[in-house]
């Protein structure tokens, strides 16, 4: 198996595949999943989410 840029973009993963898969594992919606990926891609912590932005996450 040699590392190169063909075999590197053959792993990637789309972002709705992924969201599937984590709300699919985790038994919740894809929009309460997506929500929560979003709010720490913008720095917000799992403890702040869950006081602050419980009407985000659902």
């Amino acid at each position: 198996m040699e590392l190169n840029e063909e075999f590197v973009s053959g792993l990637a993963i789309s972002q709705a595949d992924l969201l599937n898969r984590i709300a699919g594992e985790l038994n919740v919606r894809v929009s309460q999943a997506a929500a929560v990926v979003e709010l720490t891609a913008e720095g917000c912590t799992v403890p702040f989410i869950s006081r602050y932005r419980k009407e985000r996450t659902g």
